[in-house]
């Protein structure tokens, strides 16, 4: 049987070995506990923001990767390139004579690599801003000055998914339009407040799988199907006959 022992610390008690120990193991454990049952990818925090004309400011956050729980606790300023970047969490362990030494660092490559976490990516030869509208991203040629984070994962119950942020954007669409099912407006109410569990993905797009492309084509056609939908409406839609007036003398 493992017995968990929490420590107190007092004035004129001796700090034993055990005390550090605990006082070491017991947030460890939590934390893998907390996350033990989500995916790999971003857990929460890691926003990107625009700063004057070059700079990206990439917040700090909760990330797990390969089944292990970090902590990026550094505010990092990271300076725009000209062409295609790719920017991600570069994580690395450095086993010491007193523990293991973690260390991570934001950084950007030419090359696209699947050693590290990304965090987005772009393509800049003009001002940069994020996505606002989701049907730019089912575009062929997808604009460029563009904050992507549609290859990064969202760390979620069961699994990933993609970002947060394009789930906002898809409900907000689906909520403009009127031939919306009570389905879709229900899912679209549970993408603003965050979809933190992947069965909820699973029952509304019907399918295993949930690969960030699959979703946005997913996306791309339910959408399509409710403007389909509503177009053949209108064009069916008879127009009111004239009441012929009757007049008595």
């Amino acid at each position: 049987m493992k017995l968990n022992f929490r420590p107190n610390f007092e004035k004129g008690l001796i700090l034993k070995q055990y005390m550090l120990e605990a006082l070491r193991d017991y947030p460890e454990s939590y934390i893998e506990l907390l996350y033990s049952n989500m995916g790999d990818g971003i857990i929460t925090g890691l926003e990107i923001s625009v700063v004057g004309e070059s700079i990206f400011c990439i917040k700090p956050g909760i990330v797990k990767n390969q089944d292990k729980v970090y902590i990026f606790q550094g505010r990092t300023n990271l300076e725009f390139s000209e062409g295609e970047r790719y920017v991600y969490l570069k994580i690395k362990e450095e086993k010491q004579i007193d523990g293991i030494k973690y260390k991570m660092d934001i950084i950007q490559t030419e090359q696209e690599t699947e050693e590290f976490l990304e965090i987005f990516r772009y393509i800049k030869n003009a001002k940069m801003k994020e996505y606002t509208n989701i049907n730019e991203l089912f575009l062929e040629n997808r604009p460029t000055n563009r904050i992507d984070t549609s290859y990064s994962k969202q760390s979620i119950e069961g699994g990933n998914t993609v970002r947060k942020e394009y789930f906002i954007l898809y409900a907000r669409k689906i909520i403009e339009k009127p031939n919306a099912t009570i389905r879709d407006v229900a899912f679209a109410y549970e993408c603003m407040n965050g979809i933190y569990n992947i069965e909820i993905l699973k029952s509304y797009f019907e399918t295993e799988q949930l690969d960030n492309e699959t979703i946005f084509q997913l996306m791309k056609k339910r959408l399509s199907e409710l403007e389909l939908t509503l177009e053949k409406k209108e064009v069916q839609m008879p127009e009111k006959s004239k009441t012929r007036k009757t007049i008595i003398s």
